[in-house]
């Protein structure tokens, strides 16, 4: 390790350009989808492929390759016309409950909300602005 700290290039180096971190929803279990989710909404309404991108987890990326896991994330940022999307609508109000964003003058426990921590995104949209990704 002290080999590989004393000659390696760090990677913010050598890409010139700081890592971001990743994409956070708030709630994976309804923007991840497997390829036959995807498959499903896309039949439903093609032009929704705008909105859903090949998804790959750190931990699936292997040494001298990426093995495609069939993953997709329905990338829903802010200010999104989900309207206009009407499968992948239709899919996110399955998990609607669990979507919500918690009222900032929400008085009970925390733990007790069943959707997604406070902020000002709205419920189909994933929760954390990623204003890097264009």
């Amino acid at each position: 390790m002290e080999k590989i700290w004393r000659t390696g290039v760090p990677l913010e180096d050598y890409a010139d350009t700081k890592p971001c971190h990743g994409v956070l929803t708030g709630f994976n279990e309804a923007f991840l989808i497997d390829t036959s989710t995807r498959d499903a909404l896309l039949s439903a309404d093609p032009k929704c492929e705008l909105i859903i991108k090949p998804y790959l987890r750190g931990q699936n990326v292997k040494r001298w390759h990426v093995p495609w896991a069939g993953q997709g994330m329905i990338f829903a940022r802010r200010r999104i016309d989900i309207d206009s999307y009407p499968s992948v609508l239709a899919h996110l109000e399955n998990f609607r409950e669990s979507l919500g964003p918690r009222p900032r003058d929400w008085t009970g426990d925390p733990k007790a909300w069943k959707g997604r921590k406070p902020g000002s995104y709205r419920w189909f949209e994933i929760q954390n602005s990623i204003e890097y990704r264009s």
